[in-house]
């Protein structure tokens, strides 16, 4: 069987780093060593190729277009070249690992859906988004989903919207988990953690970004809170933040005068990301909306104690390996904190059942669900 993946949009440009481009990558890097067999055509940008320059494998083959990963050339090339490609290499299945597709249909079709997170925000951020922006998500939503032969959801909530919105045929949908790179199971290096700017400094960890339903304004209002109601020592590091906080955040932690112990860092290695989980004292994600929550079970694979949303997919993937709490319950979260850092017993038993939930999420095990998702496709 032929294979085509298109990870265009997802590993590289302004995406670079986010939960698509990690699926992507770790997605291919495992259908490698899985699967010897199947003819594989990578087609992506001059953005990304350097993402899969180790994977020197015969039955891959990797297909790199002179175009941008974002943009309107990128869209020429997804609605007039790739079908034409789909042609010249008789690819079998063509997986789109966003719910992107050409309106040309030369082969059976995949698609991954990872979040309906512009649905979420129409309904819930009015004006955040141009509505003209929503009604062409909207619009490509529906047409990929009758077109596409199958839909893999990150998770069953994502399923479930899927159901919910589009009425999507239950017969299409696959849920298929990400995973936990091994990496953040095993202890980083010592000349990482001696060059690790936070050394010998307690702290909680929190990450990302400047999107409303990461909730960043619900975190900093909590540990405010528990600085002055509990006394807790901790600092709080938020990472890979991108540019200036918007005035209200700046206000909010202005107000506080508590400015020297909240400290945003920027894009780091993976050596240093792996680093700063195990360091940290707690692990704090309090989306209001996630397709998947990758994070969460990076941090559990670091041995580090996380408290979450209660929202969205989050309890489905946290279960009982995590404290869950109200995001919007500013004093509960404040008193949870505390709990998480203080109580010894607690600290155990969240870091045990972690570790032992993040092992139950796995690459190898993605790529082998959507390599029986690909052979359902071509039947």
């Amino acid at each position: 069987m032929r294979i085509g993946i298109s990870v265009f949009g997802c590993a590289g440009g302004k995406t670079k780093g986010s939960g698509t481009s990690v699926y992507s990558k770790n997605l291919i890097k495992n259908l490698a060593i899985i699967d010897k067999v199947n003819e594989y055509y990578i087609f992506l940008s001059k953005d990304n190729e350097q993402d899969f320059w180790y994977i020197a494998q015969n039955n891959f083959h990797f297909k790199v277009i002179a175009v941008r990963e974002t943009g309107f050339t990128r869209l020429i090339f997804e609605q007039f070249i790739l079908p034409v490609l789909n042609i010249i290499y008789k690819i079998d299945v063509m997986h789109y690992t966003m719910p992107r597709m050409s309106f040309m249909y030369m082969s059976n079709s995949v698609i991954t859906v990872h979040d309906l997170m512009y649905k979420y925000y129409n309904e819930n951020y009015q004006g955040y988004m141009p509505y003209f922006k929503y009604l062409y998500f909207d619009l490509n939503m529906k047409r990929v989903l009758k077109k596409a032969n199958k839909i893999i959801a990150v998770s069953k909530y994502t399923a479930k919207d899927l159901q919910h919105y589009f009425r999507a045929a239950l017969n299409k949908i696959n849920v298929v988990y990400e995973g936990v790179d091994p990496v953040f199971f095993k202890q980083p290096s010592e000349d990482i953690i001696k060059n690790c700017e936070t050394k010998n400094k307690k702290y909680i960890l929190t990450v990302k970004s400047n999107f409303p339903h990461k909730n960043l304004k619900g975190i900093l209002e909590a540990f405010i809170l528990a600085k002055k109601k509990y006394n807790i020592l901790h600092k709080l590091i938020i990472l890979g933040y991108p540019g200036l906080i918007s005035d209200e955040l700046s206000q909010i932690i202005k107000k506080s005068n508590l400015e020297k112990e909240i400290v945003f860092i920027d894009s780091v290695s993976e050596e240093t990301l792996i680093t700063l989980y195990k360091k940290a004292s707690l692990f704090i994600f309090l989306s209001l909306n996630e397709g998947f929550g990758l994070p969460i079970l990076e941090a559990m694979a670091a041995g580090v104690p996380v408290l979450c949303s209660n929202r969205a997919s989050l309890p489905e993937i946290a279960q009982d390996a995590a404290v869950i709490v109200d995001p919007l319950d500013v004093d509960k979260i404040a008193e949870t904190i505390n709990a998480c850092l203080s109580n010894e017993i607690l600290r155990k038993e969240m870091i045990d059942k972690g570790l032992q939930r993040a092992n139950g999420f796995s690459w190898r095990q993605t790529a082998l669900q959507t390599l029986e998702v690909y052979n359902s496709a071509k039947a």
